[in-house]
């Protein structure tokens, strides 16, 4: 069954979690505002010097959104003209409306008592979206934190996140082809970060971007990528950068 077939009927017959609350009208028009605005800047041709990258994570009950998984962390940290901002940054721990697995409350540390009393997702999406304005958001897999996102954004509000996205996972596939381990860990012991925060939403948000800050200046040198029109090509030819660094090895 394709992605579209999925959200077709989903929209159709309901939403995954049936015990997840419809947002406050005022939270809509906040996320509508936020989400909306990026169409209008012409961001593909602005240099990457001066991109506002928001780099993010998030913690989920389980891997399937299609069957009623739910965020229950978000974190975002700013990466700006090649720096790694402290302030501001974003974290919230949410109630996602369900019982958190045992197995995620061990990886995660976030249990469903820790959640009782937080607020939904819905209460800080507007916050998150204040810092991600006039943004490109980035993460690793990122397409499996959208797709949470725009799942419960599509169904409840019929909004969609419009941000130009950056996957670093697709950029370690064109930087390392040689490589056959991209995940996050084996790119910590590559780039010897230590895994502080690692299984945080805050922590791996964090641990992307300092991934992220050593891809952009390789792939000025390797690559001559100035525009962030060129980053978003090139993760999209992947598999024909990766085929020709092979060949050339």
């Amino acid at each position: 069954m394709s992605i579209f077939t999925k959200v077709t009927k989903i929209l159709n017959y309901g939403y995954p979690n049936g015990n997840f609350p419809k947002p406050d009208e005022k939270i809509v028009r906040q996320i509508r505002h936020n989400i909306q605005e990026p169409k209008e800047r012409n961001i593909p041709n602005i240099p990457l010097e001066e991109i506002k990258f928001v780099v993010m994570d998030s913690e989920t009950t389980g891997l399937n959104p299609y069957k009623g998984d739910e965020i229950i962390s978000l974190g975002a940290v700013v990466l700006e003209n090649g720096t790694i901002k402290l302030h501001p940054y974003f974290y919230r721990v949410v109630n996602p409306c369900r019982d958190i697995p045992t197995t995620a409350a061990r990886i995660t540390g976030i249990s469903t008592k820790t959640v009782q009393n937080k607020e939904t997702i819905w209460e800080v999406l507007p916050e998150f979206f204040d810092l991600a304005d006039k943004s490109v958001l980035a993460g690793h897999h990122i397409n499996f934190d959208l797709t949470f996102l725009n799942l419960k954004l599509k169904h409840f509000c019929k909004l969609k996140i419009c941000h130009p996205s950056i996957d670093t996972f697709r950029l370690a596939q064109v930087l390392h082809p040689q490589e056959t381990n991209h995940t996050l860990d084996h790119l910590l012991k590559l780039y010897d970060l230590p895994p502080e925060g690692r299984h945080t939403a805050l922590g791996d948000a964090l641990l992307t971007a300092k991934l992220l800050q050593f891809f952009l200046s390789r792939l000025r040198e390797q690559f001559n990528i100035y525009y962030l029109r060129d980053l978003m090509l090139i993760q999209q030819q992947v598999h024909f950068y990766r085929a020709a660094l092979n060949h050339s090895l």
